[in-house]
């Protein structure tokens, strides 16, 4: 009676969504279909059962957009001394790092914690010092 699609970008969903529809027998109103993404998915069972745990209901999705405006005003808190700010590809390789190390279940004090004195490892402390500020 029920139908749930869920997809990695807008473009699929709505794909899938039109398609579904059409196999499904409009005239019968107990059969629905839920076509999302998997963000949006996450957002709906969020500002639906967040309360049941513990979460505030006005909480807020940070969209790709907002993120980088986030590392933005984190790379300009931090003041790095080893990377070029002025690059317009820094912001992306900033968030790729943190997402590669999101991936391996680390964050930023791991790349702290190494101890290397070469300028690479330098501009990956600068960097991880803006990965803090950013998750702060």
């Amino acid at each position: 009676s029920q139908v749930l699609g869920i997809t990695f970008t807008n473009k699929a969903a709505s794909e899938l969504a039109d398609r579904v529809r059409s196999m499904l027998d409009s005239t019968d109103p107990v059969r629905q279909a839920e076509i999302h993404t998997y963000h949006g998915f996450a957002a709906q069972i969020l500002s639906e059962f967040g309360p049941l745990a513990g979460l505030d209901g006005r909480f807020q999705i940070i969209t790709p957009t907002f993120k980088r405006q986030l590392l933005r005003d984190a790379i300009i808190r931090s003041d790095p001394r080893h990377i070029d700010i002025t690059w317009p590809g820094v912001t992306d390789r900033i968030a790729a790092l943190g997402d590669r190390l999101g991936d391996h279940l680390l964050g930023p004090d791991d790349i702290l914690a190494y101890d290397d004195d070469s300028s690479k490892a330098a501009e990956r402390r600068d960097m991880a010092t803006i990965l803090q500020t950013y998750v702060e």
